[in-house]
């Protein structure tokens, strides 16, 4: 954006959960001088050590940003703060606000502004309820309150936020995971899975669903319903299927993208077991989805098997989490893929021109032990092409 980078991080000192934080930085792409900024006001520190806590951004039109964060597993609202400045951090930001929601134990805050609908403001999470339902929030002022003047500050007037509105509700405990794209415009697109259990536990198929013009709609574009009551996640256009037709058991969601020109692309893992996961491209052309096995035999099947990955809090180790892959979120038929494990991994820029058929790829990494989990940033500039 205007030749800056913008990413979030979070994480700890020497992992320990005693000094965890949630961190925004701005690297200037000509200069690479770098600004940063720990974004909690909260002193509990363990609540910010998880690996789901870092910050996510969206863009007003007046070209300032939001920021959203909230700590995993805590009954704690979803925060934000808006930018001082247009376009950087380096004027500061608001003083810190909430949603209030404190019940819903949130995730993964999927945030995208739709200028068509006079710059709403759609708020995605993975709700921390038993049932781990894919809920919504909206809020159709905060794109346009009068932002901050000083750093701290206060905005022109708290938002105003819609009830939830849940989607679809995991059939198991997990809940369902969620990946968000959107033309900013109109429409958002939807890659979803049903991580029915934990700890190497049943993940169930992976599915799409766009909204467009006050409805959700299957891939095909027939009408789902508004979001008004739940539409649930088998009604949702099946990318893969664990069972029947497709019978690719255990499979969780990974990013997708969408191209100007209507193609939409999706990339998900398979796993065959803890030990072996396969990495999969799937493409809707229009009428239909295709899936393909990304690079079949060249030596994508091992996971990202680190001992001490905790999931659920309590010690135990989630076999099914996977390196990593993403879209270049600027050229179609591009997605960067970590192979390896923790011990030993690289990441590699694979590259098809031909809808999957084959592919050709480049190693991206050149330090040794662990490279996983590769974000492209959204319009991405030349220097910082993937981050990982």
């Amino acid at each position: 954006m205007n030749g800056k980078t913008f990413f979030g991080t979070n994480g700890s000192d020497d992992n320990s959960v005693l000094t965890g934080r949630t961190t925004l930085y701005e690297v200037d792409e000509a200069s690479g001088s770098v600004i940063s900024k720990v974004m909690q006001t909260s002193t509990i520190a363990a609540w910010w050590a998880d690996d789901h806590d870092y910050p996510t951004i969206v863009v007003r039109p007046d070209g300032r940003l939001i920021v959203f964060y909230v700590p995993h597993r805590v009954a704690a609202p979803i925060y934000f703060r808006i930018s001082v400045g247009v376009g950087t951090m380096a004027q500061g930001w608001s003083q810190e606000y909430n949603l209030g929601n404190t019940s819903a134990q949130a995730t993964y805050p999927s945030p995208v502004i739709l200028s068509g609908e006079s710059n709403k403001l759609y708020l995605f999470y993975r709700n921390g309820a038993s049932s781990g339902p894919l809920s919504l929030v909206t809020s159709s002022d905060i794109a346009t309150v009068a932002p901050p003047t000083v750093d701290g500050g206060p905005i022109g007037a708290a938002p105003t936020w819609a009830a939830e509105s849940r989607l679809a509700q995991s059939t198991g405990t997990q809940g369902i995971y969620h990946k968000v794209t959107s033309n900013n415009v109109d429409r958002i697109d939807l890659l979803m899975t049903d991580a029915v259990g934990p700890q190497a536990g049943t993940k169930t198929d992976v599915r799409h669903a766009y909204y467009q013009g006050g409805q959700w709609r299957s891939s095909s574009g027939t009408a789902l319903g508004d979001g008004s009551t739940m539409i649930g996640f088998t009604n949702f256009t099946p990318v893969a299927t664990s069972g029947a037709p497709d019978n690719l058991g255990d499979m969780w969601c990974s990013h997708i993208q969408r191209r100007q020109n209507g193609i939409i692309e999706a990339v998900f893992w398979r796993f065959v077991s803890t030990s072996d996961h396969r990495c999969y491209y799937a493409r809707w052309n229009g009428t239909a989805w295709s899936k393909v096995e990304v690079d079949a035999g060249q030596g994508m099947g091992v996971p990202d098997s680190r001992g001490g990955q905790i999931t659920d809090g309590q010690g135990l180790t989630e076999g099914y989490y996977s390196p990593g892959s993403f879209f270049d979120t600027v050229e179609e038929g591009v997605l960067y893929i970590s192979v390896g494990n923790s011990a030993n991994s690289q990441l590699f820029r694979y590259r098809t021109i031909n809808g999957g058929a084959s592919w050709t790829r480049q190693r991206v990494s050149d330090l040794t032990q662990e490279n996983v989990r590769p974000v492209v940033p959204v319009g991405r500039g030349s220097k910082y092409s993937v981050l990982w």
